[in-house]
């Protein structure tokens, strides 16, 4: 599948407060890095990136997984266009990703969730995917996060 980078780049840079803005270099560093990428269209109304344990990727909640967990799948930014929402498109992009993660032997998902500011959303999204919450941190930027997993 070919990616519009422009539309992720801009739908993730409209989304920031929940994720974090990128450069277009950033974004093309992800996508190179990425065991799993998906956009529901060409166009970018939804799209998830994620990387496996083995990945060089510099990010602290990234970092705060592989101290703690020899194998995972960590969803790096999951984001839906606010007029897309609420029509399972999140769900989807998360049942593919787990189908992989499980066929290639990866036995979690790891995310983090805004604490401060809350991103209340998505904490029920994924509870009700089966993430648990496994811990925190106050990052440098001064975002407060829960990291969560989920058993594959």
């Amino acid at each position: 599948m070919t990616f519009n980078i422009d539309a992720m780049l801009q739908l993730n840079n409209d989304n920031s407060s929940d994720t974090s803005l990128l450069t277009r270099i950033e974004l093309n560093a992800l996508l190179t890095q990425a065991f799993f990428v998906s956009a529901v269209t060409e166009g970018a109304d939804a799209f998830l990136i994620a990387l496996d344990a083995s990945a060089s990727y510099e990010n602290e909640n990234f970092r705060w997984f592989c101290d703690r967990y020899d194998r995972f799948v960590y969803i790096d930014r999951v984001i839906v266009a606010a007029s897309c929402r609420g029509r399972g498109l999140a769900s989807r992009l998360y049942a593919e990703l787990a189908e992989k993660a499980k066929s290639k032997g990866w036995p979690y998902l790891a995310c983090e969730i805004n604490e401060d500011p809350p991103n209340v959303k998505s904490e029920v999204f994924h509870t009700r995917l089966g993430f648990s919450p496994i811990g925190g941190a106050t990052l440098r930027t001064g975002k407060v996060v829960r990291y969560w997993v989920r058993e594959l």
